[in-house]
């Protein structure tokens, strides 16, 4: 997934089950070039993140919306809640007080997600982020992409079925923009 963003809140509230929510996406490989500035709040178990809940390979992302997750199983990450594997999650940046990840699935430094800390999303403060795709906007006073046109805003509902069958319940709802290129799947309950 490519040159997606988000701006609405999403706000995730699970009882049963294990949940990863992120800004642009609850999981993903190969995400470049997209960014959140939407709140991400989790209640209950699982990874809140703020581009994406379960990163596995991305470069070139951005956060700086806030980030939360409440519960006992719960983490947070400005840019991912859990990085999982021996990856390449890279060159990426967030405004916010919180840690890059929530969890790191190894400990060894040279696997570890790179995600840098910075004052705001400009280009002096985020090399990595191409003028290929992003240019400064002075209306945001940040970092947008080129291609910055919204797309089709839609409201979503992620539906999941109860353990041992029943009703499908809502697990969460936000607005997103953008992604003109690949819809993605923003928010899915997970049942464990």
């Amino acid at each position: 997934m490519s040159e997606c963003y988000n701006t609405g809140k999403i706000t995730v509230n699970t009882k049963n089950g294990f949940t990863n929510v992120g800004g642009v996406s609850y999981c993903g490989t190969k995400i470049k070039n997209c960014y959140n500035t939407g709140t991400v709040s989790l209640t209950g178990k699982g990874y809140a993140g703020g581009v994406v809940g379960e990163f596995r390979d991305g470069s070139c992302n951005y956060n700086v919306g806030k980030v939360t997750a409440k519960g006992k199983y719960a983490m947070a990450g400005e840019i991912a809640g859990y990085v999982s594997g021996e990856n390449t999650v890279s060159d990426n940046y967030y405004t916010g007080s919180g840690k890059k990840s929530g969890r790191e699935y190894t400990s060894w430094v040279p696997y570890q997600s790179k995600a840098k800390k910075v004052s705001s999303i400009t280009s002096a403060n985020c090399p990595k982020l191409s003028s290929k795709y992003w240019t400064y906007s002075s209306k945001h006073k940040r970092l947008i992409l080129k291609n910055n046109k919204r797309g089709v805003r839609e409201n979503v509902y992620d539906l999941v079925p109860p353990l041992g069958g029943g009703k499908e319940r809502k697990i969460c709802k936000w607005t997103i923009y953008g992604c003109e290129k690949e819809a993605p799947v923003v928010c899915r309950g997970f049942k464990t």
